[in-house]
């Protein structure tokens, strides 16, 4: 048995650019008897060679087949995806039951969105309010100071508000049977945070966990279905508590905004507060859904 050098050479692209690619190979043989044994021989080398560059097309086939798919794969993970938010108020009518006797439904202000990807974009529990605009938010209502603060900061991908009630023609608070709705885009990764002024308070507020809500689940599929379990009813430290729906200094009640004695608390769930009164549970005033649309370009 004797051993035969054939150098194999393969052209291929690379940005447009033709590279070549030379490879050695050793091709054992029997040593060729006269001219038929070495027409034999010549004819082994090439059928030899043939496997040789059939092996390497279906390797070369297989490693493009696999980058398409990481590509795909990459691909629909960097798509955005539509999500529908729905926050409605399902509020009794007599869900405050007042010390004078008297009941009234809860009314629930105009409502602040982010989607972001750092942990805790609006507080951090068991701290004092960062002075952002969350306090007037959670005093009197507005929006657009905290919208304003947050536009533009890092970890903050979008942020957004809405003030009409599905169906109305004009901004307000919504009431037992209404609801507010909006859209956000967002990627594998990025969360949700909103935050809404439970009107009847001093400066109290609606709004998820500190990090937010998780528009992905761990395999990167998008959420679905009725998220209320991770909202929290918040006090935000800023203004001393009167009795829900009576308190002079409350948003519908007081004679002008930024009113009431400051408490120079801190950022906490309603529930670690001990003021004394009542509130309705999270379920008892919101539902909150989410649905996902149609993947789209942010």
């Amino acid at each position: 048995m004797t051993k035969v050098h054939v150098r194999l050479r393969r052209s291929y692209a690379v940005g447009g650019l033709e590279k070549k690619r030379d490879r050695r190979v050793q091709i054992p043989i029997s040593p060729p008897r006269g001219w038929n044994g070495a027409v034999r021989a010549l004819r082994a080398i090439a059928l030899r060679v043939k496997e040789i560059h059939n092996v390497a097309n279906q390797s070369q086939a297989l490693r493009a087949r696999d980058a398409a798919a990481l590509t795909s794969g990459i691909s629909a993970q960097a798509a955005d995806e539509t999500f529908m938010v729905r926050i409605e108020n399902v509020s009794a009518a007599n869900a405050l039951k007042l010390s004078n006797g008297k009941t009234e439904p809860v009314g629930v202000a105009p409502v602040l969105y982010l989607v972001h990807t750092n942990r805790a974009p609006l507080l951090t529990s068991g701290e004092p309010d960062r002075g952002k605009g969350l306090e007037a938010l959670a005093e009197d209502g507005p929006t657009a100071p905290l919208e304003k603060s947050l536009k533009g900061q890092p970890g903050i991908v979008h942020v957004g508000a809405t003030d009409t009630p599905v169906g109305a023609s004009s901004p307000g608070d919504i009431w037992p049977g209404q609801a507010f709705e909006f859209k956000v885009t967002a990627k594998p990764g990025e969360r949700l945070t909103f935050a809404t002024m439970f009107a009847q308070s001093n400066d109290l507020f609606y709004a998820p966990r500190e990090d937010g809500i998780a528009l992905f689940d761990a395999s990167g599929k998008p959420i679905s279905g009725d998220v209320t379990s991770q909202i929290l009813l918040w006090d935000a430290g800023t203004e001393v508590n009167e009795e829900p729906g009576l308190g002079p200094n409350q948003a519908p009640l007081q004679a002008a905004p930024n009113t009431g004695p400051a408490e120079h608390g801190v950022v906490r769930p309603i529930t670690e507060v001990k003021d004394g009164f009542h509130y309705p549970t999270v379920p008892e005033v919101l539902r909150v859904t989410i649905t996902p649309g149609p993947a789209a370009t942010r």
